[in-house]
């Protein structure tokens, strides 16, 4: 889940434009290896400087060709939080409390 962003300049190579931001999530999702069809969720604060390749697709719009994609969202039935006690909510109250410090 972002909580908050700075876009840093990007760089050219070739055809590709190398898109760079200093991000600050406070929960990441991912499928539960242990339970197929079930998703994880860890509730913890990480910054750091990802980078996004960006193409010219043919109708004149920049798209994101490789690079770390954000927004996936579980439903919560099928969502274990970690560590225990941590929602959806509290990851939620968390990024808006480091998005209003910024």
């Amino acid at each position: 889940m972002l909580a908050a962003y700075e876009l840093l300049p990007a760089t050219t190579r070739a055809d590709t434009v190398v898109g760079r931001a200093l991000v600050t999530t406070v929960a990441e999702q991912d499928m539960d290896r242990q339970h197929p069809g079930w998703f994880v969720a860890r509730l913890r604060v990480r910054s750091d400087t990802l980078e996004w390749d960006l193409l010219r697709a043919e109708s004149g719009e920049w798209v994101v060709c490789n690079g770390l994609r954000f927004g996936l969202a579980a439903p919560d039935s099928l969502t274990s939080w970690r560590p225990a006690g941590a929602s959806a909510a509290s990851a939620r109250a968390l990024a808006d409390s480091l998005a209003t410090r910024r």
